[in-house]
């Protein structure tokens, strides 16, 4: 289920003009890295937030979806941006628990 999931956030991201997909995880939960590791995210230098212990942090990952660097949206203004994420991702997708910044 899971493995379907990625796949249409990420054929719907693609067709939206998103270049990357970015999510934070929690750095214990094995199965959900290894879920997205096998659906081509790796760890990315970005330092994620602070747990609720105060001391270790969230892992970001992140997959390329091709046609551009991290983060690249094309030509799209920083509002068109994070009008993608935040309505076009979480309303599609809304029962996905994947971090976008700025929403």
């Amino acid at each position: 289920m899971g493995d379907r999931l990625i796949g249409a956030i990420a054929r719907w991201a693609a067709e939206q003009g998103f270049t990357t997909l970015k999510l934070a995880v929690n750095p214990d939960n094995g199965a959900a890295i290894a879920l997205y590791r096998r659906n081509g995210f790796a760890e990315t230098d970005e330092p994620g937030d602070l747990m609720a212990d105060g001391v270790r942090r969230e892992l970001i990952l992140a997959r390329e979806l091709g046609g551009g660097a991290v983060g690249n949206l094309g030509n799209r203004t920083s509002e068109e941006r994070s009008s993608l994420r935040c309505a076009g991702l979480f309303e599609q997708f809304s029962g996905l628990q994947a971090g976008l910044s700025g929403c």
